[in-house]
């Protein structure tokens, strides 16, 4: 928004100044006007640029007062009227000492333009001085916040806070004084007054000073400015401050060059930094640069390659920066290292080798289409490539960087295609063709290479030049596609030329040369073929070609010989195997035997290890009734006593063999009426030692095997009663019917 209303202000202004040029009937051209000298004009040239219309001092100055009003800087004023910047600030001097004559003529509180026959000693003392009256009577220093204490003097606001801390007196009458400060407005509207106007007189003399005093004054200049940033207007002062401290000697001009940049690209408004461009040597911004950021100088380069500034300034930004560039994080940065690089090598040939030695490093991390690269660029690469020696050399001498870390990983693969890409520029066939040979030689597995090697190959051939068969042939099996009739009817096709290509090839070729009615010829291939399967101990290889080659030609007598050979080597390798075969039958037989035998042992220990785990089971078992009860207690308070018969509640004996106890308080069968009766009951076959009793009545142990479901006690067991407590089982020892082993309470 504030661009668009920027421009709007600009048109505005260029309409009335057409319009103040008709009504005053100006002339439509004229010459230019000089510079005003010193340390040069602020503009960015030698002289300065030619006003469309020429105007009187005072016509100027007014036009350069409506425009400032509108906000518009003075680079700004001075494309619109065609003068320079150095006349803008002239003009607003001028018109500024016209409207306020009593300030111009104030050398203690303002600055002036000094008259005829002042000395710049008188000059240098005058702006360099901070008026008595506008300083703080403390430190006699230009006051930036005034204020008025109770004694009725005005101080700076942070020096009197800290005296009256100190002690509660005045600095001046020293006489006793409160904490209560005033602000003086007017007085600070003085000061910063009067800061505007040495600021604007400085920028007016200081071209015409020596060059240390040049530099004092810029410096307070700049002491003035820079803290109002980022004020727009301050900003505009600043940038001429600075444009006039770089075109100083080393000796006075610092970080001019430095800050300059950073505060022009550190501007939104404007984009200036055709500006700096404009006075890159007048600047010394290269003896400056290594004191910039790098985002600084990648900035200036970017916009000195896109409006193509002069080689000199090109070169200058690309060299620090490919330097910065190439000491960092190249795996990481690669691709920026090659986009500056290249761009050098395109407009500076001394750059060739730059190039070439990052493409030699990092092809894969640029990603370049090498088609688009310059040639000498490609051919030093490939120098490059094969002697990382030199690469490494060239380096340090460029970059002043180590590129040896991680290099050549896949050295042998960018050679091939730096080759096959610089083989694309080649107006020759031949070279061509030798560049391919040693592209393919570097990495045989490249399709690419090898494709363009055979089609160039197979057009040499068509014309009619003599080509290296071999690598033809072989490039068309590795490629997997049969040769051309065109491309065979022109080759010689001699067996003597053709030793090397593999024999796959070879017959590929001769099955061509079969079909196309050539079968002599393929015959004579063929024969080739099988000798060097023959020779590779490829028998099986051999016969075939041997019978491909009397198939397509039965008056070859190196066919019909190989087949015959053939079929003695089957022959015996027949008879061989019929041994074999008789052999592996007797054995087969004595395997059978020494089967069956072993299968009968391997029942028996099935048998064996069947009985084992039986015994197993059993002692898991006979363990297991440990964790069951030994002793079993029956409460049957509240049964009552009648000839009924009592169950007690089932408990676990052995595993998962439960057990229960029956009890007749009547008593069953011959202790019926006179006795009662006990019995354990169990519910599988098992060896059991127990004893029984009922209350306090000693009790009485057997040991029996029993039967599942059979129950065993004592039908008299003692004299029957009314009541009855309890009924006791108590187990000593358990057994399986079937087994060696038993467990033993202790009880």
């Amino acid at each position: 928004l504030e661009a668009g209303v920027r421009r709007c202000l600009q048109a505005l202004v260029r309409a009335g100044v057409a319009m103040a040029a008709a009504s005053q009937g100006a002339a439509s051209a004229s010459t230019p006007r000089p510079d005003d000298g010193g340390v040069g004009g602020v503009g960015g040239g030698s002289s300065s640029p030619s006003r469309k219309r020429k105007w009187s001092d005072d016509e100027c100055a007014e036009l350069v007062q409506r425009m400032s009003e509108q906000g518009l800087s003075t680079s700004m004023i001075a494309g619109i009227l065609g003068i320079a910047e150095q006349e803008v600030l002239t003009a607003c001097v001028k018109r500024g000492r016209s409207e306020d004559p009593e300030a111009a003529g104030d050398a203690g509180a303002g600055a002036r333009v000094h008259p005829e026959g002042e000395t710049n000693s008188a000059l240098m003392d005058r702006l360099l001085e901070d008026p008595q009256k506008l300083s703080c009577p403390v430190t006699h220093a230009l006051m930036e916040d005034p204020v008025v204490a109770e004694d009725g003097f005005t101080y700076e606001r942070e020096v009197i806070e800290s005296t009256l801390k100190i002690r509660a007196k005045s600095p001046t009458s020293n006489e006793a004084i409160g904490p209560k400060l005033v602000p003086n407005h007017g007085l600070r509207s003085d000061i910063v007054e009067f800061r505007e106007r040495v600021v604007q007189e400085i920028l007016l003399v200081a071209p015409s000073l020596p060059s240390g005093d040049a530099a004092k004054l810029l410096r307070r200049a700049e002491d003035f400015v820079r803290p109002k940033l980022p004020d727009a207007s301050s900003k505009e002062k600043l940038i001429l401050i600075l444009k006039l401290r770089a075109r100083l000697p080393a000796a006075s001009r610092g970080s001019a060059a430095k800050d300059l940049a950073e505060l022009i690209f550190g501007t939104t408004e404007l984009d200036r930094s055709a500006e700096l461009l404009d006075c890159f040597e007048e600047f010394w911004v290269a003896s400056a640069l290594p004191s910039f950021g790098t985002e600084v100088v990648e900035m200036l380069f970017k916009a000195a390659t896109d409006t193509n500034r002069p080689v000199a300034v090109q070169v200058a930004l690309g060299r620090d920066l490919a330097r910065r560039i190439a000491q960092a994080d190249l795996d990481v940065l690669a691709k920026r290292l090659w986009s500056v690089v290249s761009r050098l090598s395109d407009i500076d040939d001394e750059w060739v080798d730059a190039a070439a030695a990052v493409l030699a490093r990092w092809s894969h991390e640029v990603q370049v289409q090498l088609s688009e690269v310059r040639k000498e660029v490609l051919e030093r690469t490939v120098e490059f490539l094969e002697d990382p020696g030199r690469l490494q050399d060239k380096a340090k001498e460029l970059f002043e960087a180590d590129f040896t870390s991680g290099a050549c990983d896949k050295q042998n693969e960018t050679l091939a295609c730096v080759l096959l890409a610089l083989a694309g520029l080649q107006a020759d066939d031949e070279a061509a063709c030798l560049l391919l040979v040693r592209g393919r030689d570097a990495d045989k597995s490249n399709s690419g290479v090898r494709k363009q090697l055979l089609e160039l190959l197979s057009s040499m051939a068509r014309q009619g030049n003599q080509v290296d068969e071999t690598l033809l042939i072989t490039c068309s099996m590795e490629e997997g596609v049969p040769m051309p009739a065109n491309v065979l009817s022109c080759l010689r096709l001699s067996v003597e030329e053709l030793s090397q290509v593999p024999a796959e090839g070879l017959i590929a070729v001769a099955e061509q040369l079969h079909a196309l009615g050539r079968s002599k010829d393929g015959a004579c291939l063929a024969v080739k073929a099988a000798k060097a399967h023959e020779a590779a101990g490829d028998h099986t290889a051999a016969g075939t070609a041997f019978c491909a080659a009397y198939n397509m030609d039965a008056t070859n007598l190196s066919a019909s010989r190989g087949v015959v050979t053939l079929a003695g080597v089957l022959v015996d390798r027949c008879n061989r195997l019929e041994q074999k075969v008789d052999h592996l039958d007797k054995n087969y037989a004595e395997s059978a035997n020494n089967c069956a035998e072993s299968t009968k042992e391997i029942n028996k220990l099935v048998e064996q290890c069947s009985h084992f785990k039986k015994e197993l089971d059993t002692a898991q078992e006979l363990l297991k009734a440990k964790s069951h009860p030994k002793k079993v207690e029956w409460n049957v308070q509240s049964l009552p006593a009648s000839d009924e018969k009592h169950e007690s509640p089932k408990f676990m004996v052995l595993g998962g063999i439960s057990a229960h106890l029956v009890f007749y308080p009547k008593g069953i069968a011959t202790g019926k009426g006179t006795h009662c009766s006990a019995f354990l009951q169990l519910g599988a076959d098992l060896f059991m030692d127990f004893s029984l009793s009922v209350d306090d009545q000693p009790s009485t142990r057997t040991d029996r095997n029993f039967k599942k479901g059979e129950d065993w006690g004592w039908p008299q067991y003692a004299p029957i009663k009314d009541k009855y407590s309890k009924v006791v089982c108590t187990v000593h020892q358990v057994a399986l019917a079937e087994g060696p082993l038993r467990i033993e309470f202790g009880l």
